[in-house]
């Protein structure tokens, strides 16, 4: 197991972004709503946890969860562990996931990356895997709508409603932020006349699709 003593893991702060940004881009993730957009960035200090990985007086890594749900059946949702490649195999995304994992009660989940270190990483923390996770892409315009189904635009404070009725989660702080994204909008799927399904789409050029 690689040494983690050179590796400083403290709250991440504002002025960090721009370093966040660029162990993001490092790592490809250079899409809208992720490590190098200050907005997620700040939806994610303002409702979730987020750390940073020092080395040599640099950000090398950065790592946030968000929480969902309360009390003893809430889940801590790992967002983003990314590690700048230079740095890779020094124990940063360990000691970082350590921060925000700390010991071993509480309600875990994540999706993994493609990384080949990222799976034994999460396992070791206690997770398993489910199933794949699979991305669909093609023209929405060759579907069409079931007889007797109807979409509707809708307000994030709706969607939210429905899924806090459905699930017992409150995620009104993130149906809000998805709202803002270009392109974003709240949706409720209706039949005959009973809302059955409700979600927020949005995001810029080929990464607009349902987001949650």
């Amino acid at each position: 197991m690689p040494a983690v003593a050179d590796i400083e893991v403290r709250e991440a702060v504002p002025a960090d972004l721009p370093e966040i940004a660029a162990v993001a881009l490092a790592t490809g993730q250079d899409e809208e709503w992720g490590g190098a957009d200050p907005a997620y960035m700040t939806h994610l200090l303002a409702h979730g946890r987020v750390v940073v990985g020092v080395a040599g007086g640099s950000v090398a890594g950065f790592g946030a969860t968000r929480p969902l749900g309360t009390g003893p059946d809430a889940v801590s949702m790992l967002c983003d562990l990314f590690v700048h490649p230079e740095v890779h195999g020094s124990g940063c995304g360990r000691a970082m996931l350590a921060a925000l994992w700390p010991g071993t009660r509480g309600h875990r989940m994540t999706f993994s990356s493609l990384h080949a270190h990222a799976l034994p990483l999460y396992t070791s923390f206690g997770l398993d895997a489910w199933w794949p996770l699979l991305y669909l892409r093609g023209r929405v315009d060759a579907l069409a709508a079931p007889a007797g189904w109807q979409a509707a635009a809708a307000s994030p404070a709706s969607v939210a409603a429905a899924e806090l009725s459905w699930t017992g989660v409150d995620r009104s702080a993130d149906h809000q932020a998805w709202a803002r994204r270009p392109g974003g909008a709240g949706v409720l799927a209706v039949r005959d006349g009973e809302v059955m399904a409700a979600g927020t789409v949005g995001g810029a050029g080929d990464e607009f699709g349902v987001t949650h």
